[in-house]
C-alpha cells in the first residue's frame, strides 16, 4: 500500500471514528431527555451539562492523541496493550466494547429508573464535575509525555520517570479510574458504581501484563524504578 493509501485509509477512520462519537453524544442526550415529561429536559443541568461539554473536549484531546501516537499498525496495538495483552483479542477482551453500552444505562438510570435515589445529592454531582475538570488536566500533562514516548523510535525510547511517572508506575489507569468515579458520582447512578468495581478489576489485571512489557523493554532499569514507585497510589500501592 503506498503513502498515499495508508494517508487516505487514515482519514477515512478518522472521519468513521468523529461520525461514530456524534452518534454516541446524541444517543446519550437523547437518554437524558425524559420524553412525554412535562418538564423533558429537566435532567439536563449544570452538572449533566458540563459533564457532555467537557467529554467533547476529553475526545478532541484523545483524537491529537490518537494522531501523535498511533502512526503505525505496531504502535496502535502497544498503545492499546494488543501485543502484549493475551485476551486483547478474545471474547473476554471484547467485553470492554460494550463499557459504552453500559454508560448510557447510567444515563438512563440518572434521567428514568432511579434506582438508588438517595445517590443523588447536589453537592455530590458537583464533586464529581470538579473531579472531571481535574482528571482531564491530569490526562493532559500524562499524555504530554506519552505522547514523546510513542512518537520516538523503539531504540531510542526511554523509560518515563519524571512529572506523573515520579510518583506512580501507571498514572493513566489512576485517570480512567478517577474518570469512571466521576461518572458514577455526577450522574448518581448505582450502574456507575458497578462499573468503577469492573475497571477496577480490568485495571488490575492489564497492570500486570504492561509491567511484563515495560520489563521486558528495559529491564534492570525497569525494576529499579518499580522497586521506588507506587503502581497506582504513592506510598500505599
Amino acid at each position: 500500500m503506498s503513502h498515499s493509501d495508508t494517508a487516505s485509509e487514515a482519514k477515512k477512520a478518522s472521519w468513521r471514528n468523529d461520525m461514530s462519537s456524534l452518534l454516541y453524544f446524541m444517543v446519550g442526550f437523547a437518554c437524558l431527555v425524559r420524553w412525554g415529561a412535562s418538564s423533558p429536559l429537566s435532567r439536563v443541568n449544570l452538572f449533566t451539562g458540563g459533564f457532555f461539554a467537557l467529554s467533547i473536549l476529553w475526545l478532541w484531546h484523545l483524537r491529537s492523541l490518537s494522531r501523535a501516537t498511533m502512526r503505525t499498525e505496531e504502535s496502535k496495538n502497544e498503545f492499546s496493550g494488543v501485543n502484549y495483552d493475551p485476551d486483547a483479542h478474545t471474547k473476554l477482551g471484547r467485553l470492554f466494547d460494550l463499557w459504552p453500552v453500559v454508560d448510557l444505562l447510567v444515563i438512563l438510570d440518572y434521567s428514568q429508573f432511579h434506582l438508588v435515589p438517595a445517590l443523588e445529592q447536589r453537592k455530590l454531582q458537583a464533586a464529581g464535575l470538579v473531579l472531571f475538570v481535574l482528571d482531564f488536566i491530569f490526562v493532559i500533562w500524562i499524555d504530554s509525555y506519552l505522547v514523546h514516548f510513542f512518537a520516538s523510535d523503539k531504540s531510542e525510547r526511554k523509560l518515563i520517570t519524571d512529572g506523573p511517572y515520579r510518583y506512580v508506575r501507571h498514572p493513566r489507569y489512576d485517570a480512567i479510574m478517577l474518570y469512571r468515579v466521576a461518572y458514577a458520582v455526577i450522574f448518581a447512578s448505582i450502574i456507575g458504581w458497578f462499573m468503577v468495581a469492573v475497571f477496577a478489576i480490568a485495571v488490575g489485571r492489564r497492570i500486570r501484563f504492561e509491567e511484563d512489557h515495560m520489563q521486558g523493554l528495559f529491564g534492570e532499569q525497569y525494576e529499579s524504578y518499580a522497586l521506588k514507585t507506587a503502581r497506582l497510589l504513592p506510598k500505599i500501592y
